[in-house]
């Protein structure tokens, strides 16, 4: 199946990171520097603890269980009430994600959705019952959740202890989602070209650095003078003479 992105991509750059940064850790302790060599796709194994585990131990290769977990029930995404305004005529549907890691979780849910007599139920009063009877356990919670908005549900059941979350769509993120607006994490700058856009902003913060987003992407050409004379040394006569010659266009 595919993951619906480059996912070796940006967690190369992950491994890469933090290998520099154990490298120059090395070098302050020690005064010498070292070359790194890293694989991206040793880096994806990394990733895959789970999947290789099941086989190396087992011999058993890992089936296909979509939104569920072998060790959580319920685990998943259920249907929530669309968006009330369409996107560019599109009705867009809206969901929920909810884990309960333990019978004390199920509680919780069982007692948050009107329904506290499903926790002592002989069919879903345990993992290996609720597990077993898995199909009947998440109607009955789509039954539930189909009635309302997903943030709604997704900051009910937070409120009583169980791990909820909208399943986010990009309006959700950019205009919506509490946490993000917390912690302004959104950075609003004025482009040339494009005017004031949203940029993603840094997402760590640190008590004595500022992690600012310092520009907005550049323009095509708008740093060569720069690069060209303050990092590569080129002087402006230099750079006359290359761009006389059409070398810079």
């Amino acid at each position: 199946m595919h993951s619906g992105f480059s996912y070796a991509d940006p967690n190369a750059g992950v491994h890469g990171a933090f290998a520099i940064l154990a490298a120059l850790f090395h070098r302050n302790k020690t005064g010498q520097g070292q070359y790194i060599d890293m694989s991206q796709w040793e880096g994806m194994m990394a990733l895959l603890p789970e999947g290789i585990l099941e086989y190396t131990f087992n011999g058993k290769e890992p089936e296909r269980i979509g939104n569920a977990d072998p060790q959580m029930a319920p685990h998943g995404i259920f249907r929530c009430l669309d968006r009330p305004e369409k996107i560019f005529d599109s009705t867009i549907d809206q969901f929920v994600a909810i884990a309960c890691n333990d019978d004390l979780d199920w509680g919780r849910l069982a007692r948050a959705i009107g329904r506290p007599e499903l926790a002592r139920d002989p069919k879903f009063a345990t993992l290996p019952a609720r597990k077993t009877n898995e199909d009947e356990l998440e109607a009955i919670i789509s039954g539930w959740t189909s009635q309302q908005r997903a943030h709604d549900v997704a900051d009910l059941l937070q409120k009583v202890g169980v791990a909820a979350a909208v399943v986010a769509d990009n309006k959700y993120l950019s205009e919506e989602d509490p946490h993000l607006k917390a912690r302004d994490y959104w950075v609003y700058q004025d482009h040339p070209e494009v005017g004031k856009r949203q940029h993603a902003g840094v997402p760590w913060k640190m008590s004595r650095t500022p992690t600012p987003v310092r520009a907005t992407a550049p323009l095509i050409g708008q740093h060569t003078e720069e690069i060209l004379t303050q990092l590569l040394g080129y002087s402006a006569d230099d750079v006359a003479k290359l761009r006389s010659q059409g070398a810079l266009e």
